[in-house]
């Protein structure tokens, strides 16, 4: 079976995640324990304990180059070499001090060093790194948040574009509706506002009236848009979210908060408008042609 050895100093060991068994630095620097990693998925969730290779207490027999030793397994820690994948890891990973692994095989170089930046630190530290890698040491490369969060960028404008795109339609084909509903409304009742003229409404009454239809017409919009975006966001893009790791929700007020007040003057808007261009003719002239 294939093994795997990674020793850590101090700080990394610390921030290890421990599954069962003892995570003590104290007997880990004896160098007569070992700790074994276990391979999790994307969301953190560690493998069955019966399918872990070793058992914590278990004494294993270690060969490194020309020395043996044998080591008892303290307990299991979360190692995931296969990044941001579900794939298995075959064999064994096992964990210890730096010192101790170094005594076992002879190896006094680092292989990777890992360390944290305070609060506020971040940009300058990542600016630090690059220059250094790109410059100094171009056969050296780093992984950080701001690494991470590149990676994502491609698919975030991807969802961006897709989204942006297919609102815009369902927008336009939205507006379009509703203006042919409204121009619709208009030409059919020809005979009714000539009626309502003949019999005292003034131009600018009808005018109105028609404006506030406008503005019920958007309200109603306003109301089932509203309703259709929570019950979307709520019941498909959360539990979406929920389903790839990498991904958080968040529901963004600030469209709606824009676009409602947009529909109301459109609303308005598209009435009067509708009306000045197909009403030019006479209320005499109308009232013929509607009978």
């Amino acid at each position: 079976m294939h093994t795997v050895g990674f020793h850590f100093d101090e700080f990394p060991l610390s921030r290890l995640r421990l599954v069962d068994g003892e995570l003590d630095a104290g007997k880990l620097a004896t160098g007569e324990y070992i700790l074994e990693g276990v391979t999790v998925d994307d969301y953190g969730n560690s493998q069955s304990p019966d399918r872990f290779n070793h058992k914590a207490g278990e004494v294993l027999t270690l060969t490194t180059g020309g020395s043996v030793r044998e080591m008892i397994v303290l307990g299991h820690v979360i190692a995931n070499p296969n990044t941001n994948t579900d794939g298995s890891w075959v064999g064994s990973t096992f964990f210890l001090p730096g010192d101790v692994y170094k005594e076992l095989t002879g190896n006094t170089f680092a292989m990777s060093y890992a360390f944290n930046v305070a609060d506020g630190k971040e940009t300058d530290t990542e600016t630090f790194l690059k220059e250094y890698t790109d410059s100094v040491e171009p056969t050296m490369n780093y992984k950080s948040k701001f690494t991470a969060l590149a990676g994502l960028e491609g698919i975030e404008s991807t969802a961006v574009l897709i989204g942006g795109v297919l609102a815009l339609i369902i927008g336009l084909i939205g507006v379009l509706n509703f203006i042919n509903a409204i121009l619709t409304s208009i030409l059919t009742r020809h005979r009714e506002f000539a009626m309502l003229q003949s019999v005292g409404m003034t131009r600018r009454q009808l005018v109105t009236m028609l404006c506030w239809e406008g503005v019920c017409y958007a309200a109603l919009t306003a109301a089932s848009s509203t309703l259709l975006s929570l019950g979307c966001s709520l019941l498909i893009v959360r539990p979406m979210c929920g389903q790839i790791w990498f991904m958080s929700y968040h529901f963004i007020v600030w469209p709606l908060a824009l676009i409602l007040p947009l529909l109301f003057v459109l609303g308005a808007l598209v009435s009067y408008i509708m009306y000045h261009a197909t009403n030019k003719q006479s209320i005499v002239e109308r009232l013929r042609i509607a009978g």
